[in-house]
Formats: structure tokens, sequence, C-alpha cells
């Protein structure tokens, strides 16, 4: 009963508030409202900056939040013990370069030249509690190596890391598992890229 008075006061309430804004806009865009005036109508709000020097800030944010993620689930370990091309890590190991390449995305790198950009942002750097990144030359000769052998370990490694994050899960929310699958085609620049394929909207992609 309270919460049906409640609902009803407030959607009240929200009416009252959503008129009262229609008003006010409407007195605003009055069309009579034509007075002589001797300043111009856009001369600046009551806006105020502050700006402090040693301020930095990046626009994706959210970087350190997935980077917490990678380490609690043990993506980085799993990455490392299935993925083995290197011989001798100087100074990145596997799951360095395969990070740099998902955070690049992420943070709106469209091709390996984004790197640089990236590595050169101190912000962005920091973000991700690294010293640096892999560069566009190095991360390209790490793809090269990359075969099919290389694809399957780092699948391994991903399903090593969902497994931990399932077992963590209490037990009666393990009875049921749900799979969201989406055929989204990525859209890219390269038409010559093999595997490359073209959408109802004819953009390439894969």
């Amino acid at each position: 009963m309270f919460s049906a008075v409640l609902q009803r006061y407030e959607t009240k309430q929200t009416k009252r508030d959503r008129a009262f804004q229609v008003n006010k806009n409407e007195v605003r865009l009055d069309p009579r409202w034509k007075p002589v005036t001797s300043d111009p109508v856009l001369r600046g709000g009551n806006i105020h900056y502050e700006v402090a020097g040693r301020t930095r800030a990046i626009g994706c944010g959210g970087l350190g939040l997935l980077q917490e993620v990678v380490e609690t689930v043990g993506l980085r370990e799993a990455i490392d013990d299935e993925v083995q091309l290197f011989k001798r890590r100087k100074p990145y190991h596997e799951s360095d370069h395969v990070l740099a390449q998902v955070f690049n995305i992420l943070a709106g790198g469209q091709c390996l030249d984004d790197l640089e950009r990236h590595r050169n942002n101190e912000a962005f750097l920091d973000a991700l509690g690294a010293r640096r990144i892999p560069g566009a030359t190095t991360a390209g000769d790490f793809l090269r190596r990359f075969d099919a052998t290389s694809v399957r370990d780092l699948m391994a490694a991903m399903q090593r890391s969902s497994a931990k994050v399932w077992r963590g899960q209490p037990k009666k929310d393990r009875r049921l598992a749900l799979i969201d699958a989406d055929g989204t085609q990525a859209e890219t620049s390269g038409e010559c890229k093999q595997g490359m394929g073209t959408s109802k909207t004819t953009d390439c992609g894969a």
C-alpha cells in the first residue's frame, strides 16, 4: 500500500518537475522577447575553470580497471604459461604483447601505428602501470610469429582464466550458463586482407 502511494507521489512530482522545466523553456524561447539591448545576448555565463598544473588525464580511464581484472583472474600468468614464442623475454613477455594489442583497440586504436601514440602518452602508461609498451615495429614482429598453434595456446589461456572466474561463483549460480553469441563483423580499412568480407552495408570487415 505504502509503495503504491509513494509511486503515485513520485509520478506526480515528476510530472510537476517536467511541467516546470517546460514552462521555463517556453519563457526563455518566447518569440515576443525582443528588447533593445546594449549588450550581446551571448555574453558569457557564470562559469569558472580551475586547472592544476600537475593534473594528467586520458579519455580511456577505464583501462586501469581492466588491468585490475586481468590481474585478478590470472590472465597475464595464463598467457605467459600457455603461449611460448620467446626464448628470452627482453623485456616484453607474450602477455605484454597480447594485452598491448587489446588495450590499443579499447583505447580507440585501429592499427599498429596507434601503439606509438599510446606509448608516448605518459598518462596512458601510468594507467597501465607500465614503463613502456611495445612499439609498432616490435608488435608487428610478434604478430608475424603468431601461427595457428599460438592462437590455440592463447585460447587455452583464456579458457583457463574463464574457468577460474567460473569456479569463483557460488554453486547455485553455476547451475546455468548462458552463452551470448553474436555474428558481429568488425569494420576494417584493409580491403585486401586475407579473410575479409563485405557486410550488407558494403563495409569491409572480418
